[in-house]
């Protein structure tokens, strides 16, 4: 749990830093008010105090920072994709999953003969026009995925939602993305 709490707290170490530089520069400026003759030397010590503390910061932090050689996230990528029959098609949910599977998949080129589905994204029109070309193995069923709550909002606002659930999508995946399974399903919307 530490380390997912700990990405959130980027922005208040960024607050901390910027008041610590406002810090400084006010420290700097009554230095210049009190000594105006040596504000030269007096920037020049500041500067390298900056530098100093900085270059403080990452040699003390970097060895427990340093993730170069972290292999856990690719790890759980190539378990999940390597344990797949030949020509499948994985639906994932979740950042983690997500971001793994699909990074070895369509960056790395593992397992080329695997299909990575987002869950989440699956609810986006645009991930169906930006991503079919992308999959060997899956074809979008007619229309797009909608979570039921939007499907009743738009359909309580009298709009028609051309949409499938989960329900449409295995059957489809099921009948081996038949065509007459397909135009079915596009009728029966009709």
């Amino acid at each position: 749990m530490k380390g997912i709490q700990e990405r959130f707290w980027m922005q208040s170490n960024l607050v901390v830093c910027l008041l610590g530089g406002c810090g400084l520069w006010n420290l700097y400026s009554m230095a210049v008010q009190k000594y105006p003759s040596f504000e030269r030397y007096i920037y020049a010590a500041f500067s390298v105090l900056a530098i100093l503390l900085a270059s403080r910061q990452v040699a003390t932090n970097f060895s427990f920072c340093d993730m170069s050689n972290n292999t856990m996230i690719e790890n759980y990528g190539k378990r999940l994709i390597d344990e797949l029959a030949p020509n499948s098609v994985l639906l994932v949910h979740g950042d983690v999953a997500s971001y793994s599977a699909r990074y070895l998949r369509y960056c790395e080129g593992y397992r080329e003969d695997v299909d990575v589905l987002d869950q989440e994204l699956l609810g986006y029109d645009w991930y169906k026009e930006t991503h079919q070309h992308t999959f060997n193995n899956f074809i979008f069923p007619y229309g797009s995925v909608h979570y039921l709550w939007y499907t009743k909002l738009k359909a309580s606002q009298g709009e028609k939602v051309d949409t499938f659930d989960y329900k449409r999508l295995i059957r489809c995946a099921l009948s081996g993305w038949d065509s007459s399974v397909l135009n079915e399903d596009k009728k029966q919307d009709g």
